[in-house]
């Protein structure tokens, strides 16, 4: 039996979601930036195994969660003379470390962020859940190119974030 793809989408309360139609959300963000996320991905996750030897078997047990890093591509928007996403990333990345005195911060909470990943439906407006990421940080942020060949092009750069937990949906600062 075959599956009429006009009547599958009709019985889905919202559409289909798609993968060009998301938005990405950074707790604490000042008002100057709004960020446009040109790329990202939803985050992966594994699981490690915890070896038992019994009785001269090995045993493979669940082992801890891991999440590997989460890189996003953001457009450098220009305003007031500032690259103002690139300058809000950088002032996060620097965030840890007081630049005046040198001096690393102690409480991991003044400079992790909750991310939101929200994909929409069809529509571009209904969101159709979300993913956060809790105690994110940033680990890297990727050279820009930039030459007079690309002149045309938008100023992008990626994000690389590293991330504690997975939060609920729907409800911010709570982990799962």
């Amino acid at each position: 039996m075959a599956i009429d793809l006009r009547s599958f989408k009709s019985r889905l309360e919202h559409g289909i979601a798609r993968k060009n139609s998301y938005e990405v959300w950074i707790q604490d963000m000042s008002e100057d930036a709004q960020m446009f996320c040109l790329a990202a991905q939803f985050p992966g996750m594994t699981v490690g195994i915890a070896p038992a030897f019994f009785q001269g078997m090995e045993l493979k047990l669940r082992g801890d969660k891991r999440f590997p890093t989460w890189t996003g591509t953001f457009y450098g928007q220009c305003s007031s003379s500032t690259i103002a996403i690139y300058d809000e990333m950088l002032g996060w990345f620097n965030s840890p470390i007081d630049q005046a005195t040198n001096v690393g911060k102690r409480n991991p909470a003044d400079y992790w962020k909750q991310v939101r990943i929200v994909p929409l439906a069809d529509d571009r407006t209904t969101e159709l859940g979300e993913i956060v990421l809790l105690d994110a940080w940033i680990n890297e942020i990727q050279p820009v190119d930039i030459s007079y060949q690309s002149e045309n092009e938008l100023l992008t750069f990626n994000v690389i974030l590293a991330f504690s937990e997975l939060g609920k949906p729907g409800v911010w600062g709570t982990s799962v």
